[in-house]
């Protein structure tokens, strides 16, 4: 998936739980094994910005210290407490 792709989809899924179940919780590994399609493609994922420190990141890390900064998904404030 692009990276801009990626970085709304975390983004959509974040909301997605927080409207769907207030007190549901979505993981997002900074690093996981991939399998990838082709053999040349990339074996392991990491969350980090692209730098000459990880220059195989997937650029997510601003995206997921974005989301983790808000308190909850916009939705989630607006439900109701039962």
């Amino acid at each position: 998936m692009p990276e801009a792709e990626r970085n709304q989809w975390l983004r959509y899924a974040w909301n997605w739980v927080g409207k769907t179940d207030p007190n549901g919780h979505l993981e997002m590994p900074g690093s996981r094994v991939l399998s990838p399609g082709n053999r040349e493609g990339p074996h392991w994922y990491w969350a980090n910005t692209r730098s000459a420190a990880c220059p195989h990141g997937f650029n997510t890390e601003e995206t997921i210290r974005e989301i983790w900064g808000r308190a909850k998904p916009p939705e989630a404030n607006d439900q109701p407490k039962q």
